[in-house]
């Protein structure tokens, strides 16, 4: 006799977060240079019916709390890992600005290992956006009474799968629209690149970058 799996810590805080009904949480990152855009991209976000949480001290601006070289050096460790933290926390990354460093660009991969949705201000900074990517879409096979909605993956080029979400359709008969697919694949961090190809079965797939 089989027994459950027990859930995972971030299977768990998924299950906490959808049952306190929680609106998604974003995490703004990049480089301090760009403060005053991520204050935009906080505006634009909250707007949007988003928590967002984003850096909350600027290094480079002098203040007396790491006036002090020792000091600021172990406030530099325990904001990196206060911020890994605020990824681990959040729905979905959103990197502001057009120029990421060697910090950003760990936070990105630190993201993606986790299977978080990365979105970019300016994509072309993307440091995978030269990667061939596929998003594969089909008809939600958990649904207990027929599919209800569709489920996106988004592959990389030796098959892994990268992200993935699910898009509840409007109603259940009624398939989605080429609009709703591509603000999945948006939401899931990428832009489609090509035609989506339809197969049997209800499902599509499409590369994307």
């Amino acid at each position: 006799m089989s027994h459950p799996q027990p859930l995972t810590p971030e299977e768990k805080l998924a299950a906490a977060k959808k049952q306190l009904g929680l609106p998604r949480i974003v995490v703004v990152c990049g480089s301090t240079r760009f403060m005053t855009e991520m204050a935009e991209a906080d505006v634009r976000e909250t707007h949007a019916g988003k928590i967002v949480v984003k850096p909350g001290i600027d290094m480079k601006s002098p203040h007396a709390l790491w006036s002090d070289p020792v000091e600021a050096e172990t406030l530099k460790v325990r904001l990196d890992d206060l911020h890994r933290a605020k990824i681990r926390l959040a729905d979905d990354v959103l990197v502001v600005g057009d120029y990421i460093g060697d910090s950003t660009r760990a936070e990105i991969a630190y993201a993606r290992s986790l299977g978080k949705p990365v979105r970019f201000t300016h994509p072309d900074v993307d440091p995978d956006a030269s990667t061939e990517h596929m998003v594969l879409m089909y008809p939600d096979p958990t649904d207990p009474v027929g599919p209800t909605g569709d489920v996106f993956e988004v592959h990389d080029a030796a098959g892994r799968v990268v992200v993935s979400d699910t898009e509840v359709r409007d109603h259940p008969e009624v398939p989605l629209t080429l609009v709703q697919r591509d603000a999945v694949v948006r939401r899931l961090g990428y832009v489609r690149t090509g035609s989506w190809s339809e197969e049997v079965g209800g499902q599509a797939h499409a590369p994307v970058r």
